[in-house]
């Protein structure tokens, strides 16, 4: 019927002025990534423009952290080479809802995982702006990030090295999940950084092979790293911890070093220093009372307290 026909004519009509006034990313998606490639690098203030995509976050998504605040998308894009741009089909700058600055974080969306973590290899830990960024696979277990395990602590390095170099160096012992290197507001290298292992086998494997090991004829030293808690736990550790050196080596035993220093409070722990394949001690010792307070009466007490003709020395346990 001719009302029929009207109708559909109508219809017709208003899924055409839809289709025209929506962004060309809903309705052309292809054709709108291709256009924004051509002429981005060209026009990077057109970028934030067309929004150039919100991203879902899946296996082919990494993520792009320790961006400086100047950092735009157009920047995240060029910072790829022209043969990994052809395979990135968003990119995501992550912004304050109050002020619209960069929080120093975005991601990057690939056409297949296997271009992402390609691009991980390849581009992790290179400046962008002067500062290294860190590219993250999204599909991790974050588990792992929160866990702590397989990460190190590495010190003593050389304030010229960058962290695409302490990346490389470290990988030749596993598989790396994340890699950073402590800067200062200048961007300038603190000289130590911390390295996150996929296993913690390859974590043992860096401690043992990489501890005072050469890097740009620095000796460096890479330890376990520590959780906050714990490094405090092992200040606090410290406080109740006294040093005792001059104490005799012949006929001296740490059941003779605890009658010693008991009677100034309850005694958790006591170690003394021994030579190696020698049963004799080398006159020092450490000795960690429940309390400071504890400890701090054995030091005003003992320091200078003459013992088998021997004149004590006590103080206060220094963290290495």
């Amino acid at each position: 019927p001719p009302c029929s026909k009207r109708k559909q004519k109508l219809v017709k009509q208003n899924e055409n002025e839809t289709k025209r006034r929506l962004p060309l990313r809903t309705y052309s998606p292809l054709l709108g990534i291709h256009l924004i490639r051509a002429f981005v690098p060209l026009f990077p203030s057109l970028l934030p423009c067309v929004g150039y995509m919100e991203p879902v976050i899946g296996t082919n998504s990494l993520y792009v952290g320790d961006l400086h605040r100047d950092v735009i998308e157009a920047d995240i894009l060029n910072f790829f080479d022209s043969d990994f741009r052809d395979h990135i089909v968003g990119v995501k700058l992550c912004r304050s809802l109050h002020t619209n600055e960069s929080l120093g974080y975005g991601y990057v969306n690939f056409d297949t995982s296997d271009n992402a973590l390609e691009a991980v290899k390849r581009k992790s830990y290179m400046p962008i702006k002067g500062r290294p960024c860190r590219l993250l696979p999204c599909n991790k277990n974050s588990a792992l990030r929160d866990s702590g395990k397989g990460n190190i602590f590495v010190k003593n390095l050389d304030k010229s090295l960058t962290c695409r170099e302490l990346f490389e160096y470290f990988s030749q012992f596993g598989y790396i999940y994340s890699c950073k290197l402590e800067l200062d507001d200048k961007n300038h290298s603190r000289g130590f950084g911390y390295v996150q292992f996929e296993d913690e086998s390859s974590a043992e494997l860096a401690i043992e092979e990489g501890h005072n090991s050469k890097i740009k004829e620095n000796a460096i030293i890479v330890a376990h790293f520590k959780k906050k808690a714990e490094r405090e736990d092992r200040l606090e550790k410290t406080r109740r911890t006294i040093f005792v050196s001059s104490l005799p080596t012949d006929n001296f035993n740490r059941s003779e070093l605890r009658d010693l220093f008991k009677p100034h409070g309850k005694i958790k722990s006591a170690f003394m220093y021994r030579k190696s394949n020698d049963p004799k001690n080398i006159g020092s010792a450490f000795i960690e009372y429940e309390a400071e307070e504890e400890a701090e009466t054995a030091i005003a007490a003992m320091n200078g307290y003459e013992f088998k003709g021997r004149e004590l020395f006590v103080g206060k346990a220094k963290r290495k």
